[in-house]
Protein backbone atom coordinates (compact mmCIF):
# COMPACT_ATOMS: atom_id res chain seq x y z
CA UNK A 1 0.00 0.00 0.00
CA UNK A 2 1.45 3.35 -1.04
CA UNK A 3 1.29 6.49 1.05
CA UNK A 4 -0.70 9.54 0.04
CA UNK A 5 1.14 12.80 -0.63
CA UNK A 6 0.08 14.17 2.76
CA UNK A 7 1.31 11.03 4.53
CA UNK A 8 4.61 11.20 2.64
CA UNK A 9 5.07 14.85 3.56
CA UNK A 10 4.39 14.14 7.23
CA UNK A 11 6.68 11.10 7.29
CA UNK A 12 9.47 13.07 5.62
CA UNK A 13 9.11 15.96 8.08
CA UNK A 14 9.29 13.50 11.01
CA UNK A 15 12.32 11.84 9.43
CA UNK A 16 14.01 15.22 9.05
CA UNK A 17 13.35 16.08 12.71
CA UNK A 18 14.76 12.76 13.91
CA UNK A 19 17.76 13.01 11.56
CA UNK A 20 18.55 16.54 12.74
CA UNK A 21 18.35 15.49 16.38
CA UNK A 22 20.66 12.52 15.79
CA UNK A 23 23.19 14.70 13.95
CA UNK A 24 23.18 17.30 16.73
CA UNK A 25 23.73 14.59 19.35
CA UNK A 26 26.65 13.12 17.39
CA UNK A 27 28.23 16.53 16.85
CA UNK A 28 27.80 17.40 20.52
CA UNK A 29 29.39 14.11 21.61
CA UNK A 30 32.38 14.34 19.26
CA UNK A 31 33.11 18.08 19.23
CA UNK A 32 36.12 19.30 21.14
CA UNK A 33 34.92 22.22 23.26
CA UNK A 34 36.28 25.70 22.71
CA UNK A 35 39.12 26.66 24.97
CA UNK A 36 40.38 30.01 26.11
CA UNK A 37 44.02 30.92 25.87
CA UNK A 38 45.99 32.59 28.62
CA UNK A 39 47.85 35.79 27.83
CA UNK A 40 51.12 33.88 27.90
CA UNK A 41 49.82 31.28 25.44
CA UNK A 42 48.69 34.06 23.11
CA UNK A 43 52.08 35.78 23.33
CA UNK A 44 53.84 32.48 22.61
CA UNK A 45 51.69 31.92 19.52
CA UNK A 46 52.41 35.46 18.31
CA UNK A 47 56.16 35.21 18.89
CA UNK A 48 56.29 31.76 17.20
CA UNK A 49 54.48 33.20 14.16
CA UNK A 50 51.60 30.72 14.54
CA UNK A 51 48.79 33.30 14.20
CA UNK A 52 47.99 35.90 11.58
CA UNK A 53 46.74 39.41 12.10
CA UNK A 54 43.08 40.13 11.61
CA UNK A 55 42.01 41.97 8.44
CA UNK A 56 42.01 45.75 8.75
CA UNK A 57 38.21 45.96 8.60
CA UNK A 58 38.00 43.83 11.78
CA UNK A 59 40.21 46.18 13.78
CA UNK A 60 39.22 49.36 15.51
CA UNK A 61 41.43 52.40 15.85
CA UNK A 62 42.24 51.68 19.45
CA UNK A 63 43.09 48.02 19.88
CA UNK A 64 45.34 46.13 22.21
CA UNK A 65 48.14 44.48 20.29
CA UNK A 66 47.08 40.99 21.32
CA UNK A 67 43.54 41.67 20.00
CA UNK A 68 44.92 42.32 16.51
CA UNK A 69 45.60 38.59 15.98
CA UNK A 70 43.27 35.80 14.94
CA UNK A 71 43.31 33.00 17.53
CA UNK A 72 40.16 31.27 16.24
CA UNK A 73 42.10 28.22 15.05
CA UNK A 74 43.15 27.61 18.66
CA UNK A 75 39.96 28.58 20.47
CA UNK A 76 37.06 27.48 18.26
CA UNK A 77 35.24 24.21 18.90
CA UNK A 78 36.23 21.44 16.47
CA UNK A 79 34.45 18.44 15.03
CA UNK A 80 37.35 16.30 13.81
CA UNK A 81 36.82 12.89 15.41
CA UNK A 82 37.02 10.12 12.76
CA UNK A 83 34.56 8.09 14.82
CA UNK A 84 32.11 11.01 14.81
CA UNK A 85 32.47 11.47 11.06
CA UNK A 86 31.85 7.74 10.57
CA UNK A 87 28.70 7.89 12.73
CA UNK A 88 27.43 10.90 10.77
CA UNK A 89 27.99 9.04 7.49
CA UNK A 90 26.10 6.02 8.84
CA UNK A 91 23.15 8.14 9.97
CA UNK A 92 23.09 9.93 6.58
CA UNK A 93 23.02 6.57 4.77
CA UNK A 94 20.16 5.38 6.99
CA UNK A 95 18.34 8.71 6.40
CA UNK A 96 18.55 8.24 2.61
CA UNK A 97 17.36 4.64 2.90
CA UNK A 98 14.32 5.58 4.98
CA UNK A 99 13.58 8.59 2.76
CA UNK A 100 13.66 6.42 -0.36
CA UNK A 101 11.37 3.88 1.28
CA UNK A 102 8.89 6.61 2.20
CA UNK A 103 8.84 7.98 -1.34
CA UNK A 104 9.05 4.77 -3.35
CA UNK A 105 8.18 1.85 -1.11
CA UNK A 106 5.40 0.30 0.88
CA UNK A 107 3.78 2.35 3.65
CA UNK A 108 4.06 -0.38 6.28
CA UNK A 109 7.78 -0.91 5.61
CA UNK A 110 8.40 2.83 5.54
CA UNK A 111 6.71 3.35 8.89
CA UNK A 112 8.67 0.46 10.39
CA UNK A 113 11.96 1.98 9.17
CA UNK A 114 10.93 5.41 10.46
CA UNK A 115 10.16 3.98 13.88
CA UNK A 116 13.50 2.15 14.01
CA UNK A 117 15.37 5.29 12.94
Amino acid sequence: MAMTKVQQAYALSRLEEIFTRHCEEIKKEFTTPAKSLTSQEKLNLISDGEVNTLPADKLSTYVRLVDAFDFSAYTSPEFTSPEGVKKLQQIQTKYKEVSDQIMLGDAVEALGLLQSF
